[in-house]
């Protein structure tokens, strides 16, 4: 969806961002230390952390403002959690399959730290019903529930095969995947070995030494090249969304 308004242009970009572009208009901002709080439209909007807008009818909480240039913004609820990266690509197929960029707000880890959640934007097309309908056939499918209007939530249990690969997420052992699965995360993704997450599966030389720069910190040869996860970021609580 582009909404334009006064030379101001706003685009849903993903089930997690919307971007805000003044063109040759001046949107200003304010800000609290380097984060950006607020900013104020030239038509009269203004849109402010913490605020959920309605977007073409769909709701955002903006939980962050970042400044791109100039009079360009993007709202964002979430970054994509860890476990989307790389729990996700547990389930067969690749992420365009599962509407990624779509209509997936994000993947979850259960609130027992032993399933699957996926929680999505709802969505009324046809489209949408079948692979509603599709991921309740699943073997590992335990149960769906909408925590509101605007999403619906399924659980998932961890197939068999790959229950050590969880504990080795849970763990914050990235690098211990198998390798079949390290393989399996990277084709989901429709990445190479040479993308960030290959660099934290196998360790790459160059993003530890990155991450030392930007750490002021010289990491062991041993250690994981990704931080061990953050519950509170992994496990749903709508009203981090909505």
């Amino acid at each position: 969806m582009t909404e334009t308004k006064r030379k101001t242009q706003i685009k849903i970009v993903s089930p997690l961002e919307v971007r805000v572009n003044g063109f040759d208009t001046l949107i200003q901002d304010q800000n609290f230390g380097e984060s950006v709080m607020s900013i104020d439209l030239p038509d009269g909007r203004s849109f402010t952390v913490g605020q959920t807008s309605m977007f073409n009818k769909i709701p955002y909480k903006i939980n962050t403002i970042e400044k791109n240039q100039t009079s360009d913004y993007t709202l964002r609820v979430a970054n994509r959690t860890k476990s989307s990266l790389l729990l996700m690509p547990m389930f067969n197929g690749d992420k365009r399959l599962y509407m990624y960029d779509k209509l997936l707000l994000n993947c979850f880890i259960g609130k027992n730290l032993d399933t699957l959640v996926l929680v999505y934007r709802f969505s009324g097309e046809a489209t949408f019903l079948r692979f509603e309908s599709a991921l309740k056939s699943f073997k590992n499918f335990i149960l769906s529930e909408d925590p509101n209007e605007y999403c619906v939530k399924f659980e998932f249990s961890v197939p068999n095969r790959l229950l050590k690969d969880f504990d080795c997420f849970i763990e914050g052992r990235y690098s211990e995947f198998s390798t079949d699965y390290k393989m399996q995360i990277l084709k989901f993704h429709d990445l190479d070995i040479q993308s960030q997450i290959a660099s934290i599966l196998f360790k790459s030389e160059s993003r530890r030494l990155a991450l030392n720069k930007k750490l002021g910190v010289t990491l062991d040869e041993e250690a994981e090249l990704l931080s061990i996860i953050d519950t509170e970021k992994e496990i749903f609580n709508v009203k981090d969304y909505f």
